[in-house]
Parts: structure tokens; sequence; C-alpha cells
């Protein structure tokens, strides 16, 4: 038997020192065990509360999803232990192959996700919503606690309008601590539209909970809020992000939208020009590009407003030194709040499609937008549509045009909404200027 170690005798506050330093250089699972399997032969380890504390260390390091299935495998015989890693990681990861190898380990077999695709066709082939539900609860009664089906079937008791019983599972999901951030997204998304917007909030929040300081965690939150016109606290998300990665300018952006949403368009239109006057390199992705271009469609929203001559003199001024234009010519921008939607411009030309100018795609951003003559504004038929898989929800946008004759401009700005199910929406309603 291995003796007791000097750090054995130290409090708790003081081991987690110590393991913190030896884990410092551990780079595999593999070592990451062998310093387990130190602690725990030299009696480091004499309670579960200091287990607990080194496996949220050894967790913490977990990088790839081959690191993750072999520190569970490793702790297949202390299911408390096991679950407990597992927690952690799924709470803190934003990685797909992470969750994977974590569902896949704890529930069995191949991918559950995978799987659950499966049953999502055998789903769309039964006609009533009481029919979905038995089946997945017949899959449940095969797999215990797969919160892939658990998120189902809080999905289909909200469809058939036993809210309250939706809740209450929901409610049970998000307790077990068992959910990646991209599974609290979709138990709150389903919260969220059946009402309960203060679990929906709580639910949201496991996202950052487990790790705050994840840049990612951070926007993927943020995004949520923003989508919901929650701006305030899509604000506060997008501040953190900002302090976390105060180099992204991705991150600045978003903190535009929000303060936008607030009502503060001046201090948008402030960080968009911080962005826009930034060093860079030109290109189809370049930020600065895409700070000029919120700029202006947030300018042009208020010029198309009204307001006293004054304000639109001064406004027309900011517009104009963005140097969007060359020459006489039109620029038509779509702006949208849910990031997890891909929306682009696209035009018809009688029975073709037509090839239009320089144009920008920034789905990062909520940004779309086209320069072209502004004859083809109104010779065109012009739609808003999905670049990739829409969501399962409507996606509204704003699209504002801005045309320049040499001498002044001519604005319009108008919503719009793609619903659930469509795959574009035409914008026949919004005229030229």
């Amino acid at each position: 038997m291995s003796p007791c170690s000097d750090t054995a005798r130290r409090p708790l506050a003081e081991r987690l020192v110590v393991w913190s330093k030896r884990l410092a250089r551990a780079t595999t699972a593999e070592q990451l065990i062998a310093r387990y399997e130190g602690a725990l032969s030299t009696c480091e380890l004499p309670d579960w509360r200091a287990k607990a504390a080194l496996l949220s260390l050894l967790q913490a390091k977990v990088t790839t999803e081959g690191g993750a299935e072999a520190l569970l495998v490793r702790f297949a015989d202390e299911p408390e232990a096991q679950r407990f890693i597992a927690r952690g990681l799924m709470r803190r990861t934003v990685d797909p192959a992470i969750a994977a190898a974590v569902r896949r380990t704890l529930f069995g077999g191949a991918d559950p996700r995978a799987r659950w695709t499966l049953v999502d066709e055998r789903l769309a082939a039964l006609s009533t919503v009481d029919e979905r539900l038995a089946l997945v609860r017949q899959m449940l009664t095969e797999r215990p606690d797969d919160p892939e089906g658990e998120i189902r079937r809080v999905r289909l008791l909200a469809e058939a309008g036993r809210k309250d019983e939706a809740l209450a599972y929901g409610r049970r999901l998000r307790d077990r601590g068992i959910m990646s951030p991209g599974l609290a997204l979709e138990l709150g998304d389903v919260l969220a539209a059946s009402g309960f917007e203060p679990d929906a909030l709580r639910t949201y929040s496991e996202i950052v909970e487990f790790d705050p300081t994840s840049p990612a965690s951070r926007e993927m939150l943020g995004d949520v809020y923003l989508r919901h016109g929650w701006y305030a606290a899509a604000y506060r998300q997008y501040t953190t992000l900002t302090d976390l990665a105060p180099a992204e300018p991705r991150g600045w952006l978003r903190l535009a939208a929000a303060a936008a949403g607030s009502g503060r368009v001046d201090e948008a239109l402030r960080i968009q020009r911080k962005v826009a006057t930034a060093e860079g390199t030109p290109g189809a992705d370049d930020p600065r590009a895409w700070a000029r271009l919120l700029s202006a469609a947030r300018i042009g929203r208020l010029l198309a407003e009204g307001g006293a001559p004054a304000d639109a003199e001064s406004l027309a001024r900011k517009l104009k030194e963005l140097q969007l234009f060359s020459g006489p010519g039109a620029l038509r921008v779509v702006l949208w709040e849910d990031h997890a939607a891909e929306l682009a411009l696209a035009a018809r030309d009688g029975e073709v499609d037509a090839a239009l100018g320089d144009g920008v795609f920034a789905p990062a951003v909520g940004l779309a937008a086209v320069q072209l003559p502004a004859p083809e504004l109104a010779r065109l038929e012009w739609r808003v549509r999905f670049r990739s898989d829409p969501p399962r929800r409507d996606v509204r946008f704003v699209v504002t045009t801005i045309v320049w004759d040499g001498a002044s401009f001519r604005v319009t700005s108008a919503p719009g909404v793609v619903r659930a199910g469509e795959q574009g929406a035409a914008l026949a309603s919004v005229a030229a200027p």
C-alpha cells in the first residue's frame, strides 16, 4: 500500500492548489487519469467532497471527444463520479463532438443523437401528437433519462397544449444537470414558445453558468436573448463577451445590435465607427465593411422615419461620411437579429435568377447587402431567402434601401418576416425610394 503523501494532510483548499499545479502540463486523458490515480493512492481523496473537487479540475482539462470518452470510461464502475464528470462536460462544452461522446458513453451504442434522428423520421410519419408522444415514451423506456428523448417529450407536450406537464418535465430535465449548451438552448426555446418566460430565462442561463469565462458560451447566450428581443439581457452578455475577447470585432458588432435594439442608436453608431476605423484586411469577410453597412442601415432607418430638417441633414452627412457610394447608385441592406438564421437577398429577372452586383453576406452579425444601379430596384422581383436550413420559427428582418443620386439620399425602410416552414419572403411591398 502506498504511503500517504504530505499533501494528504493539508486542507482541501491547499490540495486544490497542488492538484492544479500537477495538472498544468497534463494534456491527454491518460495523463489526467494518472494524476487522479496518484492522488487516490496517496490518501488525498478521503471523501466525496475532495474527490468532486479533483474531478472538476480533471473535466475542465478535457478538450477532445476521445479525452471525454476515456475519462468517463475510467469511472464506469463509479456512477456518481461518472455523472458528475458528465454534467461538467455537458454544461461547459459548445463542441458537439464532446457532447456526443458524453451521450454515447452514458447511454450506450452509437451517438444517441443520430439514433433520435431516425426516431424523428418515424415521428414525422405519425398523424397525431398523441401517437408521437406514445412513441417517445416507448423509446424512453428503453433509454431512461436520455436528454435527447426528454427534450422531445417536452416539445410534444407543449404542442399538445399540456403546458403545465411540459413545464414540469422541462424543469426536471434542467435540474438533472445533464444538459449541454445546445440542449439548454432547445429546452429554453420550447419553454419560451409555451409562454414560460422566467423558466426559459433560467434554462438559457445554464449556457454560461458552468463556464462563465467562455466567449463562445457568452456569444451563444447573447444571441438567444437578442433573437427574443430581450435587449438589456443581450447587452449584458455581449459586454462580458467584449471583456473576454476585446480584439474580436464580431462581439463589438453584436453589442452594437443590442444597444440599437434598446433604442440607443447613437451608442451603436459609435461602436460601429470604432470597428470600421480599426486595422484590418479588405475582403468579403472584413468586419470594417460590415460595420459601415450596419451603420448605413441604422442611419437609413432614422432617415426613413422622418423628423426635423436639421436632424435629416445631420443624418445625411453621417451617411455620406461612410463613403459607400463612389457615384450614383443604390444600396439595399437586410438586418436580422436571429443569428442562427442565414438570410440573403435574391432577385428574379423574369423567369431567371438575376445576377446581383457587389454583395455582402455576413450572417455572423445578421447582415446581407447588395449595391446596384438604382433602376434595378424597381425592375427586379426581390426576395429575402434562407441560404441554409431554416430554423423552426419565424425570422424577422428589416430591409432598408438607400438611393444616392449624386446630390442627395432617398431612403425607405420596412420590416418583414420569413414564416416558419417557408424558404423566403417577397419584398414586393417594399417600394424603391
